[in-house]
């Protein structure tokens, strides 16, 4: 399995990287207002693994959308290797079409129909 990882440095093309990809991992150590990258997973139909730090838990509903590793075990490398694994053994075609239409609630059009209906 370790021919499947890359660490690719900076990139001028995400969304083709995003595209050609299976999983993806994010494992922030700190609290983070709201994952953009995690959202741009989502919509092309990725599989993302995350931790429960700060809005993950709020865009990944673990089993629907993705998985979330509880904040004390994310440092636990067996708990996402059991993650990976079933990831790559199974097709989770379910979770990756709640992924995309999970990414569509955050979408320029809905932020705006959202403001719209609660400005008064």
């Amino acid at each position: 399995m370790q021919d499947k990882v890359k660490f690719l440095g900076e990139r001028q093309d995400v969304e083709k990287l995003l595209y050609d990809s299976d999983i993806f991992i994010h494992l922030p150590a700190y609290d983070e207002g709201f994952g953009i990258t995690v959202i741009e997973a989502l919509a092309t139909g990725l599989v993302c693994i995350t931790n429960d730090r700060g809005a993950m838990k709020e865009l990944i509903s673990d089993g629907y959308n993705g998985f979330v590793l509880q904040t004390k075990c994310c440092n636990n490398a067996q708990i996402l290797t059991d993650i990976i694994r079933k990831v790559m053994q199974n097709n989770l075609f379910d979770i990756k079409r709640n992924a995309v239409t999970s990414s569509k609630k955050f979408s320029i059009t809905n932020t705006i129909n959202v403001i719209k209906n609660n400005v008064k």
